[in-house]
């Protein structure tokens, strides 16, 4: 399936700090670029010596151009069209993944102290594809971008937490990790509510952390792990201060970093500040319970009124013991008891039975 969106991926580069004969370092594509301020340093000095290297390295002007701002904006690839994949190995991931047509795929980051980033490409029509998406083909449960974008992340979380999902984008957006600004994509992601994204802090794009760690995830069995402490091959870790951390914590934005001499995915939870894993496990839950339902409808050739409660409580019950089984709902004891509730027929009102409606079943349990 090819997609309508086009874009052009661009980013901003910024001085915020200037230090005298201090070096100023950013990877492009893999390649480190270091200038190094002289004696009476200036932002605009610093920006001017890095896009000098960088053009010199190969890049055109037209790729790297000052602003009136200190900052080196970048527009390297001219993306033409999502095309839409579908994951082997039955995980169920769909990737919106950009065909680029000119120049570069741009990647940027590991940013020096003294710089900050941020990803300004615009959305370019995310509903719309997503919507062409779902109409072609739903049997999928997670959803990946190959965009850091703030403004594409929004659009696509918004539309994911419509659906029985899981996001997990990442950003390279230096102003996340600020707690003082509250116009970041975390930031309104938390503000938002969604459950079913998790941002991924990243300090290099083109990396796509968010999709690593969804695939390290998710072919695990639901219940059975949770997203933190993981470790995502090929992801580079983040080097933060603990007033990052705590900036990041505050916004319900994970992170990867090295604690303990161990490089690992801190915190594991959506933007609303509920555990991915929770999510996963009562999606697993719910669609499961409507298989054995459905189930039950199919093999049987008329379920009579009088027995239809009984059978309904037994599926109920047996899909609660495969949750806990799976460490999804927790056991049927006095602290953490399965409460079922079947209607009596003679409560079922003559109208629902003419339309061979069963209300009023219900049924609590506490997760795991």
């Amino acid at each position: 399936m090819t997609l309508t969106a086009k874009n052009v991926a661009s980013a901003t580069l910024t001085v915020d700090g200037v230090e005298n004969t201090t070096a100023y370092t950013v990877t492009i594509d893999g390649t480190a670029f270091t200038y190094t301020s002289d004696a009476s340093a200036t932002a605009t000095e610093i920006r001017d010596g890095l896009q000098a290297l960088i053009i010199a390295g190969g890049y055109a002007a037209a790729e790297v151009t000052d602003n009136a701002t200190d900052a080196l904006d970048f527009a390297f690839a001219s993306h033409a069209g999502a095309d839409l994949r579908e994951s082997a190995g039955g995980i169920g991931t769909m990737v919106l993944s950009s065909e680029v047509t000119a120049n570069r795929l741009l990647t940027i980051g590991g940013a020096s102290t003294g710089m900050t980033v941020k990803d300004n490409t615009p959305d370019p029509g995310i509903a719309t594809d997503f919507a062409a998406i779902i109409a072609e083909d739903l049997a999928f449960y997670a959803v990946g971008l190959d965009s850091e974008s703030g403004a594409q992340t929004l659009a696509l979380a918004a539309l994911v937490e419509t659906q029985k999902m899981i996001y997990v984008p990442h950003t390279i957006d230096s102003e996340v990790a600020v707690a003082a600004t509250t116009t970041d994509v975390g930031s309104d992601l938390k503000a938002a509510g969604y459950a079913r994204t998790g941002l991924m802090n990243a300090n290099h794009s083109g990396q796509y952390g968010g999709l690593r760690w969804g695939g390290l995830m998710l072919p695990k069995d639901p219940g059975s792990a949770s997203w933190a402490y993981k470790s995502p091959a090929g992801f580079t870790v983040s080097t933060l201060t603990a007033a990052q951390e705590a900036a990041l914590d505050g916004k319900n934005v994970n992170r990867y970093t090295v604690v303990g001499g161990l490089s690992v995915t801190q915190k594991g939870y959506s933007a609303s500040g509920e555990y991915l894993d929770i999510t996963r496990g009562s999606d697993w839950f719910q669609a499961r319970l409507q298989e054995r339902i459905f189930g039950l409808l199919v093999t049987n050739d008329k379920i009579p009124y009088a027995v239809a409660g009984d059978l309904f409580r037994a599926e109920i019950l047996a899909q609660l013991e495969e949750g806990r089984k799976r460490n999804v709902i927790a056991p049927d004891t006095e602290d953490t008891p399965w409460v079922i509730t079947v209607p009596e027929v003679v409560d079922i009102s003559a109208a629902n039975k003419a339309l061979r409606n069963f209300p009023g079943l219900e049924f609590s349990a506490f997760l795991a």
